[in-house]
């Protein structure tokens, strides 16, 4: 369908020569969830998200971070090992990889987003911001519409997601 920009071993190496809490551009896709009779059909709507945010931080010494562990009291299995530490994990259960970083929350992150529809035939249709058509938007479950959306503490992406990662040094 699409074929995204960097490879495994070019991130790796981006992240890995990244100072811990430095600031970069991230550019990756996630995938809106559909209702069933349009996933069945093989119809996909892809957000693709464009955003700054820091990397190499230690996420445990975030004050939300610190806050919903002590307000948690079950322990959860992790299935985490650090590839870079703080910025590259692999979950030992699937056998994936992915990146972790401190999106930016307010001013400065400069974020954009767009969404591409896909049919079934794989031609796409892309749309500027957040706003989809009508028909489009009642493809997707509804409950992806009705929850907040707020910036998360800390994200987690799938490797396989991560279009561009740009540093400043970057050419």
């Amino acid at each position: 369908m699409f074929r995204f920009a960097m490879t495994k071993e070019e991130i790796v190496s981006t992240v890995t020569n990244l100072r811990n809490g430095t600031m970069a551009r991230i550019e990756y896709v996630t995938e809106l969830p559909m209702k069933a009779e349009f996933a069945k059909q093989g119809y996909k709507i892809l957000k693709v998200t464009e955003t700054t945010a820091r990397f190499g931080v230690k996420y445990s010494n975030l004050s939300a971070v610190k806050e919903k562990q002590e307000s948690s009291k079950s322990e959860k299995t992790n299935n985490f090992e650090w590839i870079v530490e703080n910025k590259l994990a692999h979950n030992t259960n699937t056998g994936k990889d992915y990146i972790r970083f401190a999106p930016l929350k307010k001013s400065g992150s400069n974020k954009h987003t767009n969404l591409i529809f896909v049919d079934t035939t794989g031609k796409y249709f892309s749309f500027d911001g957040k706003e989809l058509p009508a028909d489009f938007k009642n493809m997707v479950q509804n409950s992806y519409w009705n929850k907040k959306h707020e910036t998360p503490d800390i994200q987690t992406v799938l490797l396989e997601n991560v279009i561009l990662l740009k540093t400043k040094s970057a050419k």
